[in-house]
């Protein structure tokens, strides 16, 4: 799996285990709500180190918390 796909993976985890919408995750994070979701859509390939920052942050949770997942275990570097 490619590292945005597992992030988009996580993304989408920490909504369903938050329950929240991509919306609410956008409104937490102050992030605009077209950046989350055209990189969960797959429109933008990348998502910056500092939108991904806002996330946790607007989660109550660190980055250490985002990234200790088993998706992460088999990521490729492509």
């Amino acid at each position: 799996m490619k590292i945005n796909d597992a992030v988009r993976y996580r993304i989408k985890e920490i909504c369903e285990e938050f329950n929240i919408s991509l919306h609410a995750l956008a409104q937490n994070a102050g992030v605009p709500d077209p950046t989350i979701r055209q990189f969960m859509q797959g429109i933008h390939d990348d998502i910056k180190i500092k939108i991904l920052f806002k996330i946790c942050k607007g989660m109550n949770m660190s980055m250490i918390e985002f990234f200790d997942s088993k998706i992460f275990d088999d990521v490729d570097d492509d």
